[in-house]
């Protein structure tokens, strides 16, 4: 039905979605159930988990479905505070002035980068599931399998507009290169003409000499 369970064998894992996140140990486990904050849980065996899991989709399919489209609309959400991110960190850019301002915008593509993609692998895994939910739906003749397309068809729409974000962040490197360039050419000019103004004939020590008897 989509949900997730993580245990934990070695070192410290962080599972996190657009509801939450949460930190396990070893030994530790958690479950992440569609469109909730992920939750650590009992030590309840794997398969037995499963089962469970597969009877719930049988029998509330409806139930299942709305909650991947809030799921889904949450991520469409997510997309917009990415936009916004690259717009800012688009706006540090152009106005860097300084090495300061260059590291401000180079964090701030950084951190807008890796939350896209992670928003990224999240709905293209949503969008996996959805796919086997409909086939199974089909198979069982339940006609709710149509409510899911349009989920689906949502989840393809939100992760278009991801991949457009990754296209924007791309350019954005590139216009950040380019302000590491002029930035930097400056900088370059500026300690040439210092080295211009130096008269090195009066700048250079004294050495005097010394008869040697």
């Amino acid at each position: 039905n989509g949900d997730s369970r993580v245990e934990v064998k070695e070192g410290i894992v962080e599972v996190s979605n657009p509801d939450g996140e949460v930190s396990l140990k070893k030994g530790e486990q958690a479950e992440a159930v569609v469109s909730e904050k992920p939750e650590k849980d009992s030590t309840q065996e794997l398969a037995r988990w499963l089962e469970e899991k597969d009877g719930d989709l049988e029998k509330s399919p409806s139930d299942n479905a709305k909650r991947y489209d809030d799921y889904v609309q949450s991520l469409g959400k997510e997309n917009d505070g990415t936009k916004n991110d690259i717009k800012s960190a688009g706006e540090m850019v152009a106005s860097a002035k300084n090495s300061d301002d260059l590291d401000r915008a180079g964090r701030a593509i950084d951190a807008a980068e890796e939350k896209l993609e992670d928003n990224t692998i999240l709905t293209e895994t949503a969008a996996s599931a959805l796919e086997i939910i409909i086939s199974d739906c089909k198979k069982r003749r339940d006609t709710v399998y149509r409510e899911f397309e349009r989920i689906k068809k949502e989840a393809d729409r939100v992760n278009e507009v991801q991949q457009q974000s990754h296209a924007q962040i791309q350019a954005l490197k590139d216009d950040f290169n380019k302000a590491v360039d002029r930035i930097m050419s400056g900088y370059d000019e500026k300690s040439k003409k210092l080295l211009d103004d130096v008269d090195f004939k009066k700048a250079r020590p004294e050495i005097k000499k010394y008869e040697v008897k």
